[in-house]
């Protein structure tokens, strides 16, 4: 329907989150759209000279998805900014 369209427009555009958006009004609704609710991007490598771990992805992209929902302008009333409110 319409708001798989929706979804599937807005995450060809690289607006990740509307498309997060779509998909969490759809579950309330019924309709799981899953893969445009928990987008997937790829992750900046941390340079090798840090000597850290390498990120874990799913942990990464939950925290993302819950704290800006992929708006990569979100600002929290702490002051916080970015996708991860940092």
């Amino acid at each position: 329907g319409w708001r798989v369209l929706t979804a599937d427009l807005a995450a060809e555009a690289e607006r990740r989150d509307l498309a997060v958006r779509v998909a969490k009004q759809s579950l309330r609704d019924g309709l799981m759209l899953a893969s445009h609710g928990y987008p997937a991007i790829t992750l900046p490598r941390l340079p090798t000279k840090w000597n850290l771990p390498p990120l874990e992805a799913a942990l990464v992209l939950g925290m993302i998805r819950q704290e800006s929902a992929f708006r990569g302008n979100a600002v929290s009333r702490a002051s916080a900014q970015g996708l991860m409110q940092l």
